[in-house]
């Protein structure tokens, strides 16, 4: 069998998938992929036996409603007081004291600065009313801060590198503490062909988060652990994720995604996070020497992730594909995501600890939009200066939706898509007839004029509604297909013919993976299908196909 990407766009061959290709999505329906080609699942099982084996089952647990007085723990949290990680000591020491364990939560810094004036800090109230205590202050000095309290187990939520940590480590160790947990990340593992990331892929032997973890394998605690976390969502979380698409959609702006919009990510509740941390402290020996995924059992595409954003707020989605390189902006501050895959598996929770998630995006996101409102935010003055240049870039008027979508017709830009219908230009049509609404002569200058000449054209071509115009890239192996489609991924906008060229095995790869118009029927089952399944203007993901008839 062959490999082949499909991309629907007669001109750039690796372009967008707009949102609104996207099914409907229902409870805990969400964009996801799932591997099924008997290659795939080959791979797959490969990954298994050379990463991460299954525990025997007598080491899965449940967290117990209350600990029994033998089992009490008495719990230390060094927090940070900055970025997504803060909630995490939050949700984790509340799960704790309503388990029957002592816990206490020294949080970096002041108790009077300014950051103690955001959540979650401001539900501290809650931590002391459950029988919890607070403390500020330097974790470099816990000794002095803690005084003469004993702990059991401590978890380090504040520290990226290893003279952060070191200190309180060491403190551990000369205290007694029995356990020693630490909140890495996800984001140590390095890009690999095989996705998900499992426990047990490589990482960047010079991350800060690394030397940690191998500080800590040396050190002579009766139980340690590592928790690699993603992305996060839930109440208190400070950092933004769900509300950079809220700021957009509340105020009708289009969404900028980068890239094709089919990326893949991971997001979790920060309650899963904390259920994962407090069935390691419930079962130490368990959990001892083992490095977890703290993340959802889930992927969603960054499309997906927005569509599930406008479903909770109410509101219509306007979604627009770019490419950072051509726009000339960094995607790191113009996009809350990486722009690339990026996912974790919770293998080892689950095997190991019994561990399950509990992530339910649809629902999880109506409840931050009702945060998001209840304090106001939607009504909060904002400026889109990044937003604004990505869109001058592309030439899209935004002062008023129905001028937006006028621009639409008048402006041959096939990187646009919005959430509205089947509105595109007539030469990129699969299995699509739109014509544009009489305008009442409104914007019949040269881009009009140009727009239906292009139409014109592509109807001389023999383009009709149940033709199809695409361009392919055919493989023979999958390793080879992998690569043509991650190097469409960095430099979809400007490559996409040099790529068709320098790897498609078919004839039409020396045209750029041109295949022209073809109706219905012309082609194989599978290429058929993805080919008239795949939006105008999109890349397919890679799939297998036995033949293509040309």
């Amino acid at each position: 069998m062959a490999a082949a990407v499909t991309f629907a766009a007669p001109a750039l061959p690796s372009l967008h998938s707009s949102s609104c290709s996207l099914p409907p999505l229902t409870h805990r329906s969400l964009s996801f992929v799932a591997f099924t080609s008997p290659a795939i699942t080959k791979l797959s099982s490969h990954r298994s036996s050379r990463r991460f084996s299954s525990a025997p089952s007598t080491s899965v647990f449940s967290i117990k409603a209350a600990a029994a007085a033998a089992d009490k723990k008495r719990v230390l949290v060094v927090n940070t007081n900055s970025g997504g990680h803060a909630v995490i000591g939050f949700y984790f020491a509340q799960q704790l004291l309503s388990s029957g364990h002592e816990v206490t939560v020294l949080t970096v810094g002041d108790e009077s600065s300014d950051k103690m004036k955001k959540p979650p800090f401001t539900r501290f109230s809650e931590l002391v009313s459950a029988g919890g205590k607070t403390v500020w202050g330097n974790p470099a000095q816990v000794g002095d801060i803690v005084g003469t309290a004993k702990f059991d187990v401590v978890l380090d939520n504040n520290g990226k590198d290893l003279d952060t940590v070191k200190p309180v480590a060491d403190w551990a160790i000369s205290a007694g503490v029995e356990q020693f947990l630490f909140i890495s990340s996800a984001g140590i593992y390095k890009p690999l062909d095989e996705i998900p990331h499992v426990e047990g892929d490589l990482v960047k032997d010079d991350a800060g988060h690394v030397l940690v973890e191998k500080y800590m394998a040396g050190l002579s605690f009766s139980s340690w652990a590592v928790f690699r976390p993603q992305y996060m969502i839930g109440s208190g979380n400070n950092k933004d994720c769900e509300e950079w698409f809220f700021d957009r959609i509340v105020r009708d702006r289009p969404v900028p995604i980068p890239g094709s919009g089919m990326q893949l990510t991971n997001i979790s509740h920060v309650r899963d996070l904390s259920s994962m941390l407090s069935l390691a402290v419930e079962n130490s020996a368990a959990a001892n020497g083992k490095i977890f995924n703290c993340v959802s059992d889930r992927a969603v595409t960054f499309d997906g992730l927005a569509k599930l954003c406008a479903q909770a707020a109410g509101r219509e989605l306007k979604v627009i594909h770019y490419d950072p390189k051509a726009v000339g902006i960094d995607a790191k501050k113009a996009f809350p995501f990486r722009n690339m895959h990026f996912y974790a598996e919770p293998r080892a929770a689950k095997e190991i600890m019994g561990w399950t998630s509990t992530t339910n995006l649809p629902e999880d996101l109506k409840e931050r939009f009702d945060e998001y409102v209840k304090i106001g935010r939607d009504k909060k003055p904002m400026q889109f200066d990044i937003d604004d240049k990505i869109l001058e870039s592309l030439k899209v008027a935004i002062s008023s939706l129905d001028e937006y979508f006028d621009f639409l017709w008048n402006v041959n830009s096939s990187f646009i898509s919005h959430d509205k219908g089947s509105r595109f230009f007539a030469q990129e049509v699969m299995g699509r007839d739109s014509k544009p609404k009489d305008s009442g002569g409104k914007g019949k200058g040269k881009q009009a004029a140009a727009s239906d000449e292009n139409a014109s054209k592509g109807k001389a071509k023999g383009g009709k509604s149940s033709d199809g115009l695409a361009r392919h890239i055919l493989c023979e192996k999958q390793g080879k297909i992998n690569e043509a489609y991650k190097k469409l991924q960095d430099g979809w906008l400007s490559n996409g013919d040099k790529v068709a060229t320098e790897y498609s095995e078919c004839p039409s790869g020396k045209k750029g993976g041109d295949l022209g118009w073809f109706p219905r029927g012309k082609m194989a089952g599978p290429f058929q299908d993805v080919a008239f399944s795949t939006l105008v203007g999109a890349t397919s993901a890679p799939f297998k196909s036995t033949s293509v008839q040309i």
